[in-house]
């Protein structure tokens, strides 16, 4: 499954092929199945695994973070770019090469 959302501005994610994930009673288990690595989403951050891997948008991403988190939109923005940011660097999401 190929998930991909842009923000402003543009910067497209994906999720790797090598990348699994299944879901269980209390967490998201995510495993890189190249480096055997296993990461445990709970709450929030299972949450929005959920909702990027069903293909929201980053603008919907943002307004349910600050919906179910009571935060403001600007504060929902930083925490998503966070949390991109987060997997990223764990290997579990990829930015596309934008060629300008």
């Amino acid at each position: 499954m190929k998930t991909m959302i842009t923000p402003n501005p543009p910067q497209t994610y994906f999720c790797p092929p090598h990348i699994r994930w299944a879901y269980d009673a209390a967490c998201i288990l995510v495993v890189n199945e190249q480096t055997r690595q296993a990461h445990m989403l709970v709450a929030e951050e299972a949450a929005i695994w959920d909702w990027l891997m069903l293909g929201y948008s980053y603008a919907q991403l943002i307004q349910f973070i600050a919906a179910s988190s009571d935060l403001p939109t600007v504060q929902a923005e930083n925490h998503l770019r966070q949390q991109l940011q987060t997997w990223q660097e764990s290997g579990l999401l990829q930015k596309v090469a934008h060629h300008g």
